[in-house]
């Protein structure tokens, strides 16, 4: 609209993303006869979390609107996620435990909060708990065997190998 509220036809406006990364497939676009203005197709960042661009008039660029897009993590990827134990070594026997946990990450290396898939610890040697989840971390106790030495702890999501570590 002009400054007399009246629509602007072939009005142009320059786009510039500003925060999240991501690009947009022409920086400028020109209004319509009813002086509407689109968008040109964004594609937000890798990075899960607040993207915004700026849209301002070409010939005044004091004057602009901030367009802001969530971006969310993708879905679990077992190249990123990670398997990590508190300790890394233990005293041979069934009362000296620490947590296991898996992080899991998007392809991005995105934390990815909402997963809800199963999770299945194993152990070469010693004892692991059921894996609980707190929003996408998954954690269990592992218990040292009454052998000394290496256990591996290996983790699966819904069946796919993610990953391991060793106590």
């Amino acid at each position: 609209l002009d400054v007399n509220n009246n629509t602007v036809e072939n009005g142009s406006v320059t786009f510039t993303v500003m925060t999240g990364g991501g690009s947009l497939a022409s920086s400028t676009s020109t209004s319509n006869a009813s002086g509407i203005v689109t968008v040109p197709a964004w594609t937000l960042g890798n990075t899960a979390g607040s993207n915004t661009v700026k849209a301002a008039l070409t010939v005044d660029s004091t004057v602009f609107v901030t367009i802001t897009a969530t971006g969310t993590a993708g879905a679990i990827s077992a190249a990123q996620s990670t398997i990590t134990a508190a300790d890394s070594s233990l005293t041979v026997g069934s009362t000296n435990t620490t947590t296991v946990t898996l992080q899991s990450r998007d392809q991005y290396g995105n934390a990815v909060s909402s997963a809800s898939g199963a999770v299945i610890f194993s152990v070469t040697s010693g004892v692991i708990g059921t894996a609980t989840n707190s929003n996408g971390t998954y954690t269990a106790t592992y218990s040292a065997a009454n052998t000394s030495g290496i256990a591996t702890v290996s983790a699966t999501y819904d069946g796919t190998a993610t990953g391991t570590t060793t106590v």
